[in-house]
C-alpha cells in the first residue's frame, strides 16, 4: 500500500520497518525519525534479546532512549491520506490497523509486558558480552567493562550489569555441542600432548 512520490505524499507516511503505512507511529528522540509504535517494539526486543545494539533503520544511529511522543501530526497526514482512498482500500486499511492493534495488546498482556518494561528496552542497562572475545563490554562505547561493571573508557565510565549467566549458557553450549564439558576436553588435551611426547622419546 506505499508509493513513491513528492514530499508530502504516501511516500512520507511510511515506516521505514514494516514499509506500510504508519500505524501508532513514535518518533526517536536520539534521530528524530518515526516508525509504527509495534515495529519499533519489536526492534527493540529481538536486539535487547541477543543482547545486540538497537540502531536506527533509518539513519543507523544507535537507539539510547525511548522515543519521545506519538507523532500525532503524521498520524493526522495519514489519516486525512486515507480519507481520499476507495472504501475497499479504507476497508483494508481499517483491517490492517485492527490486527496491528491486537498484536500490541497481546504484547501487553498475554506476554505479560508492561509499558515500563517496553521503554525499558530503549535503556540498556546490561553489559553486552562479547562471544568473539569473551568479554563484557558498555552498550554505548563498546569498550570492556571490569568486574564490577563499570567502563573502562575514562570519558564514558558507566557501569553496567553483567549477566554472568551468559557465560554459562554458552559453556553449556559447547560441551552440548562436543558431547564433553570443557574441563574434559582439557584433560583430553593434556593426554594427547603426554602421549605425544612420550612417542618422541621411545624414538
Amino acid at each position: 500500500m506505499t508509493s513513491d512520490g513528492p514530499p508530502g505524499t504516501e511516500a512520507d507516511m511510511v515506516c521505514g520497518i514494516c514499509l506500510d503505512l504508519f500505524c501508532k507511529p513514535v518518533t526517536l528522540s536520539d534521530c528524530g525519525h518515526s516508525f509504527c509504535c509495534l515495529c519499533i517494539f519489536k526492534e527493540i526486543k529481538h536486539r535487547v534479546s541477543h543482547q545486540q545494539l538497537a540502531f536506527c533503520s533509518t539513519c543507523r544511529k544507535q537507539i539510547g532512549s525511548h522515543p519521545s511522543a506519538p507523532s500525532v501530526t503524521i498520524e493526522n497526514m495519514v489519516r486525512a491520506h486515507l480519507l481520499t482512498k476507495t472504501e475497499e482500500e479504507q476497508k483494508q486499511e481499517k483491517e490492517r490497523t485492527n490486527a496491528i492493534h491486537k498484536e500490541l495488546f497481546d504484547l501487553l498482556t498475554t506476554e505479560n509486558v508492561s509499558r515500563g518494561e517496553i521503554w525499558g528496552w530503549f535503556n540498556p542497562i546490561k553489559a553486552i558480552f562479547d562471544l568473539h572475545d569473551r568479554v563484557f563490554r558498555c552498550p554505548i562505547c563498546i569498550w570492556e567493562v571490569d568486574d564490577n561493571g563499570v567502563c573502562a573508557n575514562d570519558i564514558c565510565r558507566r557501569q553496567w550489569t553483567i549477566d554472568r549467566s551468559v557465560l554459562d549458557n554458552i559453556d553449556d553450549s559447547a560441551s552440548d555441542a562436543s558431547g564433553m564439558s570443557l574441563e574434559d576436553e582439557e584433560e583430553e588435551e593434556s593426554e594427547d600432548s603426554y602421549s605425544s611426547s612420550g612417542s618422541d622419546e621411545i624414538e
